[in-house]
């Protein structure tokens, strides 16, 4: 029985009444004979009607931040971000759908808080850092009581509400992988080339009359030229193809393991690397002769083109990737293989593995 007569309920959801009530007993036993402190806020006092009615209030906020989540999806789906003025409009949807999202789920959690919880005097004392068996077991009382305190299992509406809302934003991460476009299965792996295809200076390949490379249009020691395979004028298939072609004197190319292949692929010190920086894929053509070092301008990763591209410097972490050429019976540079010596062009991957070169 409680102290007005009242039959005691020992099963089902407690009242809010009940929840007060276990919260100032447990309240008193834990402050003792002690006052509460002046600069403490007045004990609220939960009354059914106001809290039926800051009830509704908060899951109408829940609501919203619901319905902002499925705008989103639905936003995102209908504007893609396919152009400048198609990304802008879809930033500003998405961005305001976002905003009222978190915005909604604060209020209403900063309302579930300022009127459904009881306020109380809380002091904490020092003590060690391992707690003892009986500071265990009032935790433990402690818990279940402040999960009283915030009336989820008695308030259903809010509980359902409130995961309502947080469904939408657990799943704008997965949502957003659509712009990361489709899998690239094996397209890491593929370049353009092919045995015996011919090489085009680039920025002619477009023209009627492209012009071709010959091994004797390189005849200064220490220079450096951009080419890409004949009859291809893709910009997707360019970009994995583009070569920076250097000659060097046979006697600069080092004696290492790496030397010895890149002389391997050569054809009377003229080599063939991809153009393509193999930490983040910028474009590379400063080529210092002295030193015969490629420098990336994007973050200063340093390749010595004397011993097969090996990273000298930077973040990098393999040599570009070599193309063996050879000439043709007309004069013609010609591409020896239908694959890269040193692995895939472009910026190294996971699934690229040790020492794999890349098919064409």
């Amino acid at each position: 029985m409680t102290d007005n007569g009242q039959p005691r309920r020992h099963g089902g959801t407690p009242t809010s009444a009940e929840v007060a009530e276990s919260l100032a007993a447990r309240r008193r036993a834990e402050r003792g004979e002690r006052r509460r402190s002046p600069d403490a806020p007045p004990e609220r006092h939960l009354d059914d009607t106001e809290a039926k009615r800051s009830e509704r209030v908060i899951a109408t906020w829940f609501i919203v931040a619901f319905l902002a989540g499925v705008a989103f999806l639905v936003l995102y789906w209908i504007f893609p971000a396919g152009g400048p003025i198609n990304a802008g409009v879809s930033n500003k949807l998405l961005g305001g759908c976002l905003t009222l999202i978190l915005m909604s789920l604060a209020i209403g959690v900063m309302l579930w808080v300022k009127r459904l919880m009881p306020n109380k005097e809380m002091v904490d004392e020092r003590h060690e850092f391992r707690s003892s068996d009986e500071d265990r077991r009032e935790f433990g009382e402690y818990f279940v009581d402040t999960a009283e305190s915030t009336q989820i299992t008695k308030r259903p509406l809010l509980r359902r509400t409130l995961l309502l809302a947080a469904a939408p934003l657990g799943l704008l991460p997965l949502w957003l992988l659509r712009d990361m476009g489709p899998l690239p299965k094996k397209d890491m792996f593929t370049q353009p080339w092919r045995k015996g295809m011919r090489m085009v200076l680039a920025g002619t390949q477009d023209s009627d009359s492209p012009r071709l490379l010959k091994l004797t249009d390189i005849t200064d020691f220490g220079s450096a030229i951009s080419a890409v395979p004949e009859g291809i004028t893709d910009f997707n298939q360019i970009a994995t193809a583009a070569l920076l072609v250097i000659r060097l004197r046979p006697d600069e190319i080092q004696g290492t393991r790496r030397g010895a292949l890149q002389r391997k692929a050569s054809v009377n010190g003229i080599c063939a690397f991809s153009k393509i920086c193999t930490h983040a894929g910028c474009p590379i053509s400063l080529y210092q002769q002295r030193t015969h070092e490629l420098l990336c301008p994007c973050h200063q990763s340093t390749f010595d083109m004397s011993d097969g591209a090996k990273v000298v410097f930077g973040p990098a972490v393999r040599p570009l990737p070599q193309l063996p050429i050879t000439v043709d019976k007309d004069g013609y540079l010609v591409a020896n293989a239908k694959y890269f010596i040193n692995g895939p062009v472009g910026p190294s991957f996971w699934e690229r593995g040790p020492d794999r070169n890349t098919n064409g």
